[in-house]
């Protein structure tokens, strides 16, 4: 048997918060607007370590169901997560403070009323014995004990409105009782709902509701559906599950993924088997407006804008690397949106919508980005502001503090200057970098780059640095005194003025003044301490003026001091 289908589909929230969805659903808080069709790489996001088959939104979080043991970042450790896992939506960082493992697969995820419904393969999840479906808190992630369907087999689809689950899957029985692959049970409690009589002669991969509620969907591999012929694609009422419209026009058993447009006047739908075929129906006649042959099973498919996404597995026009594409809803293909893939099932999963473009599937690189398993091409995402807090001029042998700003954003920001390559996450909207003391005298121009993140396009920006020469001071200690019968002896220290860097260098010579009389006492050079010790000549008794001068070198400034030297006569 073929690998189950799993697909991202809009929800539709009304005033009674009414919610519809199929196995991998997003929930938008905000309205509808129009939106691209996404071009270049996703954006990083956080990844499982095994294929994904399930994602909500709701909020800033984003759940994400399949079948994984861990969760991580790029260059992060893993964490163990069991085939459900939250992620933030700004950073792609995992929610450690929200956990509901399962033992199963996960297949579908649904939000309503303040709760996840988890839909799959599972027997337990957080630790409680629940199998195949079950609703947790979508702040905690603990167990609604309250809610128990009792399913016998696998959940593959569910949609959720009004108070109200509809399920389709292999199962055969709901609450004990004989239900076979579509059920519909009490948003609440899990109860069956008796009155809904839906059934079909083989299992059902995929349910969805049409916008206003009237019409549910079926998706699978069937010939029958609730008594009436249909070749993998029906509709039934929503109230008792009765057969309702007229069969779809070439359709094709198995179906594996549905889709409504936003007016619900077309039903989208993708095949699987040798027939990988994805196609627009009109829900009211059953009359196909176009279908079009991918090169493996069509996994997923998601109308938004006036645009039809498609995920499938195997290849594209002969092309292993193509896993999804994008068409227009007269069936053109935008050749423009492209992305690359790097392994074999692709797309399991798609959402488009006023927030972007999320896939799941099987990669973990898309167009040359990590990418595992899912990602996120985020919709207006808008341009920072990105502002550098730097001095134009700083002397040699300061540290040089550069605070970079990028107000709301996260993600990291590049530094490149000065001989000095480094990389810093923001935090609270900002990251600081500082150039060491030993950054040599010059001008440098130095790089900022920001990486984007889900909400903001990535930015660059430069800053000019002009690192000057140090000033300097000159200390003059007398170590003995000169007399004019006999020479005296100074020492001569001279500091940067500035916290670091190299000692100066170069070198220092001494003049002494009295009136019209000079003497001089030849250059020496400093110490690698510089320190240097003169020798004083004899001079005449009176008042001297001493002028210590320092020379400079590349990195510090010539500095001077001046000291009153009393020599007195000696007999």
């Amino acid at each position: 048997m073929y690998p189950p289908p799993h697909r991202l589909s809009r929800i539709v929230v009304s005033v009674v918060l009414a919610v519809i969805v199929a196995p991998l659903s997003v929930l938008a808080m905000q309205a509808p607007a129009a939106a691209d069709i996404p071009n270049g790489p996703p954006a990083q996001t956080g990844g499982v370590d095994g294929q994904v088959y399930a994602t909500l939104v709701v909020g800033d979080t984003v759940y994400v169901g399949g079948s994984f043991n861990s969760a991580q970042v790029q260059g992060g450790s893993a964490t163990a997560r069991s085939n459900l896992a939250a992620f933030d939506l700004d950073t792609g960082a995992l929610v450690r403070s929200w956990e509901a493992d399962t033992n199963g697969r996960v297949y579908g995820l649904a939000s309503a009323g303040g709760y996840l419904y988890v839909a799959g393969a599972f027997t337990s999840i957080g630790g409680v014995s629940q199998a195949r479906l079950a609703r947790v808190s979508l702040a905690t992630g603990d167990v609604d004990n309250g809610f128990n369907p009792r399913v016998n087999a696998y959940v593959h689809s569910l949609a959720v409105r009004g108070g109200a689950v509809y399920i389709g899957g292999q199962f055969t029985s709901v609450g004990g009782v004989a239900q076979n692959y579509l059920a519909k049970v009490d948003a609440s409690t899990g109860a069956r709902v008796a009155a809904f009589d839906g059934q079909t002669n083989g299992l059902v991969n995929a349910v969805a509701l049409s916008p206003d509620g009237s019409r549910l969907a079926v998706g699978g591999r069937f010939t029958n559906l609730s008594g009436a012929a249909r070749e993998g694609l029906g509709l039934v009422d929503p109230t008792d599950g009765h057969s309702v419209g007229s069969s779809f026009s070439q359709s094709i058993n198995p179906t594996l993924t549905v889709d409504w447009s936003d007016d619900g006047t077309s039903l989208y739908a993708g095949s699987g088997a040798k027939y990988n075929r994805a196609g627009r129906w009109n829900p009211n006649t059953g009359a196909l407006n176009w279908r079009r042959y991918l090169g493996g099973d069509v996994q997923a498919i998601d109308f938004y804008d006036g645009d039809v996404y498609v995920g499938f597995h195997d290849m594209y026009e002969g092309d292993t690397t193509t896993h999804m594409v994008v068409y227009n809803n007269s069936g053109v293909v935008n050749t423009t949106f492209r992305p690359v893939f790097n392994q074999f099932w692709g797309v399991r999963t798609i959402s488009a919508g006023p927030w972007g473009l999320i896939i799941g599937g099987q990669f973990t690189r898309i167009s040359g980005v990590w990418a595992h398993n899912w990602t996120y091409w985020p919709s207006d995402r808008a341009t920072p502001t990105m502002t550098v807090d730097a001095p134009a001029k700083s002397p040699y042998g300061d540290r040089v503090k550069i605070t970079v700003t990028v107000p709301g954003a996260s993600g990291s920001v590049t530094f490149d200057g000065a001989g000095v390559t480094d990389s810093q996450e923001l935090s609270g909207g900002s990251a600081t970098f500082v150039l060491p003391a030993s950054v040599d005298v010059g001008t440098y121009a130095l790089s900022f780059g920001y990486s984007g993140d889900i909400r903001h396009t990535g930015a660059s920006t430069t800053a000019d640095l002009k690192v000057t020469r140090a000033p300097t001071r000159v200390r003059t200690t007398l170590l003995r005194k000169a007399t004019s019968k006999r020479g005296g002896k100074v020492r001569v220290k001279v500091l940067s003025e500035t916290s670091g860097g190299a000692a100066p260098t170069g070198t220092v010579r001494l003049k002494l003044k009295s009136g019209t009389k000079v003497r001089t006492v030849k250059a020496k050079a400093l110490s690698d301490s510089g320190v240097v010790k003169l020798a004083l000549p004899r001079v005449g008794a009176g008042t001297w003026k001493l002028k210590a001068k320092y020379s400079g070198d590349d990195l510090h400034k010539a500095s001077k001091q001046v000291t009153t030297l009393t020599v007195a006569k000696r007999r």
